[in-house]
């Protein structure tokens, strides 16, 4: 079931123009990367683009940064986030990892309260001096 669901699903971060990750494999060994203070401090963004084959209607899709103590430091209700390499500097201040996930829930909150959320990680980023 998970491949299925997989396999219908994938997503590209690209920073500063530069492509990232480009995958459908949830894999949290392999889809990271690092990202150097200095190229921070470059005018440019960081861009995550998650693409479903079909979106389920009265759902809604979530992509959320988080640290290494799972603290949320951005979430959005989008499928496609950009962050500025500004907004980004501040959302990292003392931080050394940043993992992303997605996840959806229905619009529907009872219904919502029902069913159990499983987050798809993207990717994990490490912030280099």
């Amino acid at each position: 079931m998970t491949s299925a669901v997989n396999a219908q699903h994938n997503w590209k971060i690209t920073h500063n123009g530069k492509a990232k990750i480009s995958t459908s494999d949830e894999n949290e060994s392999r889809n990271r990367f690092s990202i150097q203070k200095a190229d921070l401090a470059k005018p440019g963004s960081l861009w995550v683009h998650y693409m479903e084959w079909e979106k389920q209607p009265e759902w809604e899709r979530y992509i959320g940064f988080f640290d290494e103590k799972e603290n949320e430091l951005y979430l959005d209700t989008t499928s496609v986030v950009q962050l500025t390499n500004k907004k980004l500097t501040s959302l990292t201040k003392g931080v050394g990892t940043v993992k992303i996930y997605t996840w959806s829930l229905p619009t529907d909150p009872e219904l919502a309260a029902r069913i159990r959320i499983r987050r798809i990680h993207l990717a994990t980023i490490s912030i280099q001096k």
